[in-house]
C-alpha cells in the first residue's frame, strides 16, 4: 500500500510546505489591509466624535 505522501509525483516535500504556510499567511495579509481600511475610514470620519 502507497501512502499519499510517499507518491513521488510533481509536488514535492518544500512545494507543500511552501503552500501550507503561504495559505494561511495570505489570509493574514488580506485579513490586516481590511483592518488598515476600517482604521482609516474611522479616523477620517469619527462615529462618536464629542462635540
Amino acid at each position: 500500500m502507497d501512502s499519499v505522501l510517499r507518491t513521488s509525483g510533481r509536488i514535492g516535500p518544500r512545494t507543500l510546505l511552501i503552500t501550507a504556510a503561504a495559505l494561511p499567511l495570505t489570509g493574514w495579509v488580506i485579513h490586516a489591509v481590511a483592518l488598515h481600511k476600517q482604521l482609516a475610514a474611522t479616523r477620517k470620519f469619527p462615529v462618536n466624535s464629542p462635540c
